[in-house]
């Protein structure tokens, strides 16, 4: 579904009555805590760095108990991963409801146009001299985002609703968006709201 709304507004929506504990994994500054202003549950955050409620390092097992969080949130984070597959079952395991997670999707209009001009996808993209901690392992495309995504909560008996966002940073991502284009082309973030069921 096409939404103009943010990730965090609808995340922010979704969440509205539910009460227990969230944890937003891969928080950094901690910008969904300011859409949670109205909400009932308890707001946590982990990061691979300190000053966080957890220091979690997504590329090992999670010491968490099955089920522990209500709401687990990761926006943007898995895509940094490179056991992708393995971080993304360990948040599903430590789901207790809802699960959350985002990509962004480096085959929009907005990011071809900015490769076109600059030679490059984005900064995380780049090939630096030194070593880059905070950069992509995976070039996340929306056909391959989407299945892989579909794979995962299939195989974890779980019901999957995707948001595909018109929002982004490119000045060209208002005119794209509005445009005809398939949803390859015209969602710059794809975010998946994954419910586990009762069982």
């Amino acid at each position: 579904m096409f939404t103009w709304a943010s990730k965090y507004q609808i995340v922010a929506e979704c969440i509205a009555n539910m009460s227990g504990i969230l944890v937003d994994v891969g928080a950094r500054d901690r910008v969904l805590r300011q859409h949670l202003q109205a909400s009932k549950l308890q707001y946590l955050s982990s990061d691979i760095v300190p000053g966080h409620d957890f220091r979690w390092d997504l590329e090992k097992p999670l010491d968490v108990p099955d089920n522990s969080f209500e709401v687990v949130v990761a926006l943007d984070v898995l895509e940094h991963i490179e056991r992708i597959h393995d971080a993304f079952r360990e948040l599903i395991r430590i789901t207790k409801e809802k699960l959350f997670v985002s990509f962004p999707n480096m085959t929009c209009l907005s990011f071809r146009l900015h490769f076109f001009r600059y030679g490059q996808l984005s900064g995380k993209y780049t090939l630096p001299t030194v070593p880059q901690d905070d950069r992509h392992r995976w070039l996340t495309s929306y056909p391959q985002v989407c299945t892989f995504v579909q794979h995962v909560v299939q195989t974890a008996r779980c019901d999957v609703q995707r948001y595909d966002i018109l929002q982004g940073y490119s000045r060209w991502q208002p005119l794209i968006s509005y445009l005809p284009l398939p949803a390859a082309l015209r969602t710059y973030t794809i975010l998946f709201e994954i419910t586990k069921s009762a069982a």
